[in-house]
């Protein structure tokens, strides 16, 4: 049987919380310099009549010192002015700001509060955050029980991080009855979305026969799938 680091989750989910603010943050990047440029007029007179987007763009733009120098306490304005209005990824974007430390100093309890602003209302990369955060009691009083209800959230809108916690959670019982047929339901829509990890524990759970039958066909191209992509387990 295989040995599972419990750290190992937490660790994946911050790198994934990471790779989510390259996204968050990019918006836009992809074009061109001259084109970014052009268009900052049009964001800034958008901005100025307060379109949330439009605050949270200008956010980003100062973030990458797209057409402009980067400037961290700009982009910490726009976001504030865009998460004033209530707009979600602004307030997920000032979270990862205070969780990383993007120009002021880290701050954990205010990057929950950002991050639960935003998963109130329904953005799935922060309700995945939420629920990392609960379940590593990280800014927040450790809560398996809360960690599970935000992960199956952000699990139902296609995260599949958060599919993998939800599947840890219920083969471990950490937050939930334990059910090995929940865990396998949860680890096969993570792992169709090629998340490594989940493939590997699938094919644990499928070598084994926890959760279901024992199919070691399905375990071998699970275990090669998961190694594929590196995961030195697998």
């Amino acid at each position: 049987m295989g040995v599972r680091n419990p750290a190992e989750p937490h660790r994946k989910s911050r790198l994934q919380r990471m790779l989510l603010l390259a996204m968050a943050l990019a918006v836009g990047s992809s074009k061109p310099l001259v084109r970014a440029q052009m268009d900052l007029e049009g964001l800034n007179m958008r901005a100025d009549r307060g379109d949330p987007e439009a605050l949270n763009t200008l956010g980003n733009v100062y973030v990458n010192g797209q057409g402009v120098p980067q400037d961290l306490t700009q982009a910490l304005r726009y976001y504030g002015l865009a998460a004033a209005r209530g707009y979600a990824p602004a307030q997920f974007n000032l979270g990862m700001m205070a969780e990383l430390g993007r120009g002021q100093p880290p701050d954990l309890a205010v990057a929950f509060k950002y991050y639960l602003k935003a998963a109130e209302q329904g953005f799935a990369p922060a309700q995945f955050n939420v629920g990392n955060m609960y379940a590593n009691g990280i800014g927040v009083v450790r809560d398996y029980f809360e960690a599970a209800l935000w992960f199956r959230q952000a699990a139902d809108r296609g995260i599949p991080e958060a599919q993998y916690n939800l599947a840890l959670a219920y083969e471990l019982g950490r937050g939930v009855t334990k059910d090995e047929t929940q865990a396998q339901k949860w680890y096969r829509l993570a792992a169709d979305r090629g998340y490594a990890r989940a493939r590997y524990n699938l094919a644990l759970m499928l070598e084994e026969g926890r959760g279901s039958a024992i199919d070691e066909k399905t375990a071998a191209k699970l275990y090669r799938a998961s190694a594929e992509k590196g995961f030195g387990s697998a």
